[in-house]
């Protein structure tokens, strides 16, 4: 059983851990916009990205107040990527501006970000992650190369380390600028709208209701979702916290009572003034036990009450009313509810990691429940005995 629970605990701790890895912030998934066909080729092209980019700009200024760091980005996935002639790999492209970098930061192994000014003016340029590199090259640092997205060249500019992880639907991914995506005839899968919530103004209304201008999709609080995917282990870190918080007040009750009791007997045979430092240093350490004690338990409350501000819409408006319960329950599935939902890696890992937690911690939260009817009888036992 213990080594069951040893396991049940790392397994939790990794998931906590890497809820922690997802970025803090608000995302917007919705449909791309259609392709249009331009006059002179007729080859149909993303030129609706154009007044897109300029939405999302109007955007994150009317947010300047709640958020942060607003970026637009196109997703198309999967990509057939070539190093020319040869057999192609699929892979995941994203299509960026500069303030995407205020939101990832890629670890570089050969070559350079993409400049501004490259992002501002749509050259066809790119960086690859390092598999991409490999499975297309043969070697990790192919900086100068062209890669073939779709029958359209991109120059290899930099290559960056990023391995597959939960929620990725390809393998290799690779980053070319937004503007480079107008006049392509890659067919978009998605965009996403993101920015980062400036703590304490809650923006997430604010958010909600300002992305309705760039279309219908999905509006997604990771800051939400990553206290959702840890929520079962915040709560039994609390019961735990709080349990060893009121064990120390009823052993400390006994060391009292215990200490009472022999200063009784010493005044038999000492004056009370004589006693003063016997007692006085006791009591103080006895006096900083409770308050451990007190800061355990006040932080413990702390954490149970944390997911309130994170989920202000669980709280019915008055609590005792059936109806005002059963509506406030009924608003916070709505969104749920919907036909469809258009979902980000991000998101996917945090619902991965929220499953993975909610087992390891039940495991865990069975051998503590069984420990703590044991131990808790003999160590309050034992204490009761020795200070008797």
């Amino acid at each position: 059983m213990l080594a069951l629970a040893l396991v049940a605990a790392a397994v939790a701790a990794y998931a906590w851990f890497s809820a922690g890895q997802v970025r803090q912030t608000y995302q917007f998934v919705f449909d791309a916009p259609a392709q249009e066909a331009p006059d002179e080729e007729g080859t149909p092209v993303n030129a609706g990205l154009a007044e897109l980019r300029r939405q999302a700009r109007e955007l994150t200024e009317s947010l300047n107040s709640s958020c942060c760091a607003g970026a637009l980005y196109a997703v198309a996935q999967p990509v057939a990527a070539s190093a020319g002639e040869g057999a192609g790999v699929d892979a995941r492209l994203t299509g960026i501006e500069e303030t995407w970098y205020a939101l990832e930061s890629p670890t570089l192994i050969a070559g350079r970000l993409i400049y501004p000014d490259e992002l501002e003016r749509g050259e066809r340029v790119a960086m690859v992650d390092e598999s991409l590199a490999v499975a297309l090259y043969h070697y990790a640092q192919p900086v100068g190369e062209t890669v073939m997205l779709g029958g359209e060249e991109y120059r290899i500019v930099g290559v960056y380390r990023r391995g597959k992880r939960v929620g990725d639907q390809c393998d290799h991914s690779l980053v070319v600028p937004l503007g480079a995506m107008q006049n392509s005839q890659i067919a978009l899968s998605a965009m996403v709208y993101e920015a980062v919530p400036i703590s304490g103004t809650g923006g997430w209304p604010s958010f909600q209701s300002a992305v309705g201008a760039l279309g219908k999709g999905t509006a997604v609080s990771l800051v939400k979702e990553s206290m959702n995917a840890t929520l079962c282990l915040r709560f039994l870190c609390v019961a735990v916290g709080a349990a060893l918080g009121l064990l120390g007040v009823r052993l400390l009750n006994l060391a009292m009572t215990g200490l009472v009791r022999r200063y009784r007997l010493r005044l038999m045979d000492a004056y009370a003034l004589r006693l003063t430092w016997w007692l006085g240093w006791r009591m103080a350490l006895l006096l900083v036990g409770y308050a451990v004690c007190a800061w355990a338990l006040a932080q413990a409350f702390m954490g149970f009450v944390a997911p309130v501000y994170t989920f202000p819409e669980w709280v019915p408006k008055v609590l005792v009313e059936p109806a005002d319960i059963s509506a406030a329950f009924w608003n916070v599935w709505q969104s749920q509810a919907a036909v469809r939902e258009l979902r980000t890696p991000e998101l996917l890992r945090l619902r991965f990691m929220r499953e993975v937690c909610a087992w390891a911690t039940g495991a865990l939260a069975l051998w503590l429940g069984m420990l703590w009817g044991r131990l808790s009888h003999s160590v309050y036992e034992l204490a009761r005995r020795r200070l008797a």
